[in-house]
């Protein structure tokens, strides 16, 4: 989501019947404006303060919510207590989904047990009921100027 301004500098302003010191919009050289801020998640319910809480932020439905490869952020963080914020960084403002893993034995993979059901914790934006799949549009919010932390709930099984 970035906005192009192409702007042009016309010095015979005058002969143009622009007042002197104007900008003329021209085609020619682009400015990028990208807007962005600090990401801030507040992650709840974890279970205990083992291993690490590891979140993925997709951009589009392409790898979420499991493939992390394809997330445009992907970090772990050392949990400190059983409600933990955490800083993503600079991200551009637009839509994401995010999917969470606390990652108890640090393996970096989500442990299953029997007929696929999860041994870590899962979470997700928007805290959805968690189905076998969730779609991205159900899990995705809107980053813009102002958005407050983002609040996700750990679920364990």
């Amino acid at each position: 989501m970035g906005l192009s301004i192409s702007l042009g500098l016309s010095l015979g302003l005058a002969s143009l019947g622009l007042a002197s010191g104007g900008i003329v919009l021209t085609p020619g050289t682009s400015v990028a404006l990208t807007a962005a801020a600090d990401l801030n998640i507040d992650v709840t319910g974890l279970r205990n303060q083992k291993g690490v809480v590891c979140v993925a932020l997709f951009d589009g439905p392409a790898g979420f919510p499991a493939d992390g490869t394809k997330a445009v952020s992907n970090k772990c963080f050392k949990i400190g207590a059983t409600t933990q914020r955490v800083n993503l960084g600079q991200v551009r403002y637009g839509r994401y989904a995010l999917s969470i893993l606390h990652d108890e034995n640090e393996d970096q993979k989500l442990n299953t047990g029997f007929l696929g059901i999860p041994k870590e914790g899962i979470g997700f934006s928007k805290n959805p009921r968690i189905k076998r799949q969730l779609p991205f549009d159900e899990t995705s919010f809107e980053f813009a100027s102002g958005s407050a932390p983002l609040k996700v709930v750990m679920r364990y099984f």
